[in-house]
């Protein structure tokens, strides 16, 4: 206070300044016992809050708020792209409608339960198609052998079937090709073996579309990877 009574702003701004963020942490929970994380996706969010904040890790307590600890708009989109590098999924709206730890670890968890949820093959197709038949017809019309598809499901019908449609009626529509050149020090065989990852890892690559009798349009999942 000052001599009159008044909060002496200049003072407050001057003191603050002079504090390391690690004193600033401690302020806000001086009052009460800090509460270490305790499960998974708690000590999980510890680790970015700690490099973005530039804090050690034991200084965040589950009741920290990211924003009264050092934490600023510019520091969330760090806290988001520091989360994604752990394999974290946090948006910035989620930190800025309830920016304390406890609560985005909450999140955390109940994305991890709703992405727990495991498609079986040949689900999608429907009760009113046969997956076994569908197999065999799909093999063929891709000429492939039947082990070889691993799944099959609709496609979506507005952009896929629209797009299939509309080259359909004039060839080469919707349909493109690029050739890059490679540079001459390319090790070849790392490069196709780096392709051949991508492909077997993304099925969308491995994904074919056929008309199939009595389902459509359908997508059509080879397995391995592309010859």
């Amino acid at each position: 206070m000052t001599v009159a009574g008044k909060v002496d702003r200049r003072w407050i701004r001057q003191t603050y300044a002079s504090l390391k963020l690690e004193q600033i942490a401690g302020l806000g929970s001086a009052s009460h016992e800090r509460r270490p994380p305790q499960t998974s996706q708690e000590r999980q969010l510890q680790s970015p809050w700690a490099r973005v904040l530039s804090l050690d890790v034991d200084r965040i307590s589950l009741d920290d708020d990211f924003f009264r600890i050092g934490g600023d708009s510019i520091g969330v989109m760090k806290l988001v792209g520091a989360a994604r590098d752990q394999g974290l999924s946090l948006t910035v709206v989620e930190i800025f409608t309830d920016p304390r730890l406890e609560e985005l670890a909450k999140l955390l968890i109940q994305k991890d339960e709703d992405t727990q949820v495991r498609i079986c093959p040949f689900s999608l197709l429907g009760a009113t198609v046969d997956s076994d038949s569908a197999v065999r017809k799909a093999a063929s019309l891709c000429k492939i052998a039947p082990d070889e598809v691993e799944d099959i499901y609709g496609c979506t019908p507005l952009l896929q079937e629209g797009l299939i449609a509309m080259t359909a009626r004039r060839l080469g529509d919707y349909v493109a090709q690029f050739v890059y050149k490679l540079p001459s020090d390319v090790d070849l065989p790392c490069f196709a073996e780096a392709w051949t990852r991508i492909t077997i890892d993304a099925p969308i690559l491995r994904t074919r579309i056929v008309d199939l009798e009595g389902a459509g349009l359908v997508q059509v999942v080879i397995q391995g990877q592309i010859p």
